[in-house]
């Protein structure tokens, strides 16, 4: 995998080539640093002002893709024309195309009921371990180890089997990322993201697609976009990582799309 500071001309002329860019931005670890709270990691000015530039060039566009509810990512860049940006949310169960509502995925709405019965059982196991922390996204749970010490990670393997055999035969199923584990509706990953925008934007020829994340659930975004420009945020996993190039921090993802908004 080659460092995209050293090869960014080779990447800007392949963007160059094509009339339009649709851009996919992971946004914890990618456009934020992490926080131990979820509800820290809140954008800086700088990402804000950046990603309110690129929205506002015709030729790119824009879409955040996160595990986050869109909500909660409205909040976050609250201040900013949020209207003139695609925003898809937890893996894909949410969109929300430019001056439109949020939608749900029919496959969300499937696993809801699902999703509720879990969460009680989860927090009944983890009750008394304060360092474990459920975030309840109503279409999937996030439960952030974070804070855990080694003594409190000996409880992981029950919780682990708690989920395995309650997702077994259930339209469910869970990521496991860095310091969370996520439940979440089975067909729903951020690689349906490039299918979900590409055919409502299909009459914008020719296009290329920039995908960037930080870790494994963005994996699914880069095994879609084969044709495209895929980058990995941070040196971890470079090998299991089907990503050409790399950054090395939310710094250097700042730097880049810094040169996207000064393309001509």
């Amino acid at each position: 995998m080659k460092y995209l500071k050293y090869n960014l001309e080779e990447v800007l002329r392949k963007i160059k080539a094509r009339r339009y860019i649709f851009l996919f931005l992971d946004y914890d670890g990618t456009l934020v640093e992490f926080k131990d709270n979820p509800e820290q990691a809140t954008p800086p000015d700088k990402v804000k002002n950046l990603i309110s530039e690129l929205s506002l060039k015709d030729n790119i566009i824009t879409t955040i893709v996160s595990g986050r509810t869109i909500h909660n990512l409205l909040e976050f860049f609250k201040g900013i024309e949020t209207q003139k940006i695609n925003w898809i949310g937890i893996h894909g169960a949410q969109v929300k195309y430019k001056d439109c509502d949020i939608a749900l995925s029919d496959d969300a709405r499937e696993s809801l009921p699902f999703i509720r019965n879990l969460k009680s059982q989860i927090l009944k196991m983890t009750d008394g371990i304060p360092c474990f922390y459920l975030e309840d996204k109503k279409i999937s749970l996030a439960l952030h180890y974070r804070k855990c010490k080694e003594k409190d990670m000996l409880h992981m393997p029950a919780v682990i089997d708690l989920i395995d055999n309650f997702i077994r035969n259930k339209p469910l199923d869970y990521l496991k990322m860095k310091k969370v584990l996520e439940v979440k509706p089975g067909n729903i990953n951020k690689g349906n993201s490039l299918k979900i925008i590409g055919e409502k934007y299909k009459s914008l020829v020719p296009s290329i697609n920039i995908c960037i994340g930080d870790d494994l659930t963005d994996e699914y975004l880069f095994r879609v976009n084969e044709d495209g420009i895929n980058i990995k945020v941070g040196n971890d996993n470079l090998k299991k990582i089907n990503a050409e190039y790399y950054l090395k921090n939310v710094n250097d993802t700042y730097y880049f799309l810094g040169r996207m908004v000064n393309l001509p």
